[in-house]
């Protein structure tokens, strides 16, 4: 798995710990293996939280970007908000000096052909939550693993206070002094 995750980037020193490719995090993990490790977890059981919930909103820039960082706040500071240099998982799908150009387009394209909020369905079982997770991490270059799986079965049967509890024992385990 590793191999496929990495970042390209024009380096920085605002995203990435000095000589390495290792995204700067709250974290503080400086070994890209663990950060992919805690990453995977941590954002698979925001991915089922965001599923089981629903998703309501306009869909625009504003809100993407609060979607991002419902998704990833819990690891970077960064997240939720536009970067400043070229940097990206694998497939850069914009770089950084278009990306509020693109964001616009996409903007209108989206309430042209969406012009009404947009809600998921929060009415999946616990197998169609599960796959919808699998695919999505997949998709991201990070699947899932047998033990992850089972984490979010475990975390789909817990209340909003054991859910708390589990992300922050992942955030405990994880962290690096």
């Amino acid at each position: 798995m590793a191999k496929e995750y990495h970042y390209e980037f024009e380096y920085d020193s605002r995203y990435c710990y000095p000589n390495s490719k290792v995204l700067k995090n709250k974290l503080n993990i400086l070994d890209a293996v663990q950060l992919e490790n805690a990453e995977r977890k941590i954002t698979s059981l925001r991915t089922m939280e965001a599923i089981q919930k629903g998703i309501r909103g306009k869909f625009d820039f504003n809100h993407l970007k609060r979607i991002h960082k419902f998704l990833f706040g819990d690891i970077y500071s960064w997240a939720g908000k536009v970067r400043l240099v070229n940097i990206s998982k694998g497939n850069q799908f914009c770089k950084v000096e278009f990306i509020e150009q693109q964001m616009l387009l996409k903007q209108i394209i989206m309430t042209k052909s969406i012009p009404f909020e947009v809600k998921m369905s929060p009415n999946y079982s616990i197998n169609e939550i599960t796959e919808e997770v699998q695919a999505s991490m997949t998709m991201e270059n990070m699947p899932l693993t047998e033990d992850d799986i089972h984490l979010l079965r475990t975390y789909q049967a817990s209340t909003e206070s054991e859910k708390e509890n589990i992300r922050n024992q992942l955030i405990v385990e994880y962290t690096e002094d």
